[in-house]
């Protein structure tokens, strides 16, 4: 039972790690997703004096929640306070893509080269997000190791008892017939 317990458990503990991380990367890639959009209807309508407005719908489609820093300076989108003083914004604002995970959940940087210099185009995801379904997916796999346990350990419980049964009773007959 001990042994069955302990497949079972070395199955289900790097099961939980993978759904978990499979959920992170899902939300990562719905961030990512949706700043390259943004970035590319940024670099095609940059010089439209109606910008926002155009970007609006998209902006608002996601889940991502999604900001703009244009390179006039202007925010269009979620709000990103002090966006000017944040360091991932002037690494992004330098040229450079990339994406951050942390506590404060995930982020996507996606500079955009337009004639203007350069805007930047940031998807956030909170770590609700990067956790979506996670507890109801770790609930069902433990559940299951749970069963998978219990089953283990009750056909154990049975194995055990139909070889012992015929020893006990060679050990009963040993015992009349030395008596």
């Amino acid at each position: 039972a001990v042994i069955s317990t302990a497949i079972v458990a070395s199955f289900v503990i790097p099961l939980l790690l993978l759904v978990r991380t499979l959920a992170e990367d899902r939300g990562m890639d719905a961030a990512r997703q949706q700043a390259n959009t943004v970035a590319v209807l940024v670099a095609g309508l940059h010089d439209d004096p109606r910008i926002a407005d155009l970007l609006q719908p998209t902006l608002g489609g996601s889940e991502a929640s999604t900001s703009v820093v244009l390179a006039d300076g202007r925010l269009i989108g979620a709000p990103w306070p002090g966006a000017s003083q944040d360091p991932d914004y002037v690494r992004a604002a330098q040229g450079q893509a990339f994406s951050v995970k942390d506590p404060s959940g995930g982020r996507v940087y996606v500079p955009v080269l337009i004639s203007e210099g350069v805007a930047v185009v940031r998807a956030s995801m909170t770590p609700a997000q990067l956790t979506e379904g996670v507890p109801l997916a770790w609930a069902s796999i433990v559940a299951l190791g749970l069963v998978l346990s219990g089953v283990a350990v009750a056909v154990t419980s049975q194995v055990g008892r139909s070889v012992s049964r015929p020893l006990l009773a060679v050990t009963d007959t040993a015992h009349r017939l030395r008596g």
